[in-house]
């Protein structure tokens, strides 16, 4: 049991990002103006834990058929990955 409060880690301790916290500020104002209201609120947190650039490829017919109109073969994207956490009981 001890062990398990050394390793134990918390959403608050993550890295915050602007779009983590913007997210976090509109669920908070959401939740303010909801029949929710002034009630007891649980702690929310949300957080980036990853962000990396990928590459999608365009299928061939398409590419064939909008090569003369100077189609890319690829497009660049960026794969992000937010989870929100609660705290339940402390």
């Amino acid at each position: 049991s001890s062990r398990n409060k050394r390793t134990q880690l918390h959403a608050k301790s993550l890295i915050r990002t602007k779009l983590s916290d913007l997210l976090e500020d509109a669920i908070r104002q959401v939740i303010k103006n909801s029949d929710y209201g002034d009630k007891d609120v649980p702690e929310l947190c949300i957080r980036q834990v990853t962000s990396r650039q990928c590459t999608t490829l365009v299928r061939e017919l398409m590419h064939t058929t909008y090569k003369p109109r100077a189609y890319p073969a690829e497009f660049p994207y960026r794969n992000k990955c937010l989870l929100l956490f609660q705290e339940i009981d402390g």
